[in-house]
């Protein structure tokens, strides 16, 4: 915690509570931070990002409902960061983005479905991932909870993949103008 006194490029000093979960976290390879509201989490969570950063070279992925994103931004660039990347928009916008940033901020439907393109620009590095609103990873059977195991344990087998095109929606049929006649209802006559 010393860190963030000596380099402080925070605005403001963390109170003691936030410095004692900031220590007992900044050595876990991973950890779980689950206050209550209004109690700092953000900052908490910027300050043991910056920490692993510093001692191990860690960068950060920030996983969140899509509506936090530029609330994230907005506080990230008040804790003195510039290197932030938030990755949204249409698949060509989104695939010009600069995924090797510091701080890259996605929504969870992203993440899943860019999942191999993400995952193969952390891969080689530490990474420091935040899950904001971590109820939309909590239950082990959901799609979101498996694919962030799977980016978390760098388990991308042919499952994973296969799991990515399951989450992609398919085409709706379109309706025909006029249905051949095999595909029209048959009427049943009594007997």
């Amino acid at each position: 915690v010393e860190y963030i006194a000596k380099h402080g490029d925070f605005p403001f000093e963390l109170m003691d509570y936030q410095k004692e979960v900031v220590a007992s976290l900044a050595n876990l390879s991973r950890s779980g931070m689950f206050p209550d509201v209004g109690t700092g989490k953000t900052a908490m969570s910027v300050a043991l990002a910056k920490i692993r950063r510093e001692r191990f070279g860690n960068r950060n992925l920030i996983i969140l409902p899509p509506i936090l994103r530029y609330q994230w931004e907005k506080a990230l660039r008040g804790f003195g960061e510039t290197d932030i990347t938030v990755y949204d928009g249409p698949p060509k916008k989104r695939h010009t983005k600069n995924l090797k940033a510091q701080w890259v901020i996605m929504g969870i439907e992203i993440f899943k479905k860019d999942f191999i393109m993400v995952y193969e620009a952390f891969r080689h590095d530490n990474v420091t991932v935040i899950v904001d609103e971590a109820v939309s990873v909590k239950n082990v059977t959901s799609e979101n909870h498996r694919s962030l195991r799977d980016f978390l344990d760098g388990n991308i087998s042919n499952d994973a993949k296969m799991l990515l095109k399951e989450l992609r929606p398919e085409p709706k049929p379109r309706r025909l103008a006029c249905q051949p006649s095999s595909l029209k209802s048959r009427r049943r006559t009594k007997v």
